[in-house]
């Protein structure tokens, strides 16, 4: 695993970067593709973790799930709580989440598990307050997409504008980041590509998704987990 860490004003950061719309989102068609594989249901009440700009929960909250949502950005809540006017939202660290344990039937970290400050204390949290039979959703990045490539090399040569890079990188290849889930307490269920690339035009966006249909799952963009608690946290 790769770690690059470009500041520890992480709060700041993302605060400035809310504040100047900088992160996109994916369709609606991604967030219902994970709501679909990961078998949520109305009534089924569910975590995310770096909840952003509230995309994802604005569909779920459609779908009549009980909707959370955590961020470290107090502008980044501001906007959710005013899309998603169901879910509760707020501002903490997934280091130590504010629920009691066995509280969610499903939690996602769509991107974010690599940023945050202590992944390994954030998926033990996770298991924590996820219910035995619960599952959840890690999108991570593979470390051998040519991307994430370049930006380790952008890096390495003493390139780190803030405009490309979040206050903490982490990049890794499957068996790395199965391993640290593994450690953490969970057990994989399945392991999905995920090749979502927002490009500037569709024609684009549409040409690269046919040609990375093609790849294999240790060449994919990004990673997508899903996981069960192992049975030490199991009641």
């Amino acid at each position: 695993m790769q770690e690059v860490i470009i500041s520890t004003n992480v709060k700041e950061i993302y605060n400035e970067k809310h504040s100047k719309n900088t992160f996109g989102h994916a369709p609606k068609r991604i967030y219902e593709w994970i709501l679909e594989i990961l078998g949520v249901e109305s009534g089924n009440r569910l975590l995310e973790l770096g909840c952003g700009n509230g995309r994802f929960l604005y569909e779920a909250e459609k779908k009549g799930v009980l909707t959370y949502g955590i961020d470290i950005s107090c502008v980044a809540i501001k906007k959710v709580k005013k899309i998603c006017t169901s879910s509760r939202v707020l501002v903490s660290y997934a280091e130590n989440l504010p629920y009691k344990d066995g509280y969610f039937d499903y939690m996602v970290a769509l991107g974010s598990l690599e940023h945050f400050m202590d992944p390994y204390q954030a998926l033990n949290e996770m298991a924590r307050v996820l219910k035995p039979k619960g599952r959840i959703f890690a999108l991570v990045p593979n470390i051998v997409w040519v991307g994430h490539l370049l930006k380790l090399i952008l890096h390495k040569i003493g390139i780190r504008d803030k405009r490309w890079f979040q206050p903490i990188e982490r990049w890794a290849t499957r068996k790395e980041w199965q391993e640290m889930i593994e450690q953490s307490g969970f057990k994989i269920c399945k392991v999905h590509k995920y090749n979502y690339l927002h490009l500037p035009c569709d024609f684009l966006e549409q040409f690269y998704i046919r040609i990375a249909s093609f790849s294999t799952l240790d060449l994919s963009y990004h990673f997508g987990f899903i996981c069960e608690c192992s049975s030490r946290y199991e009641d």
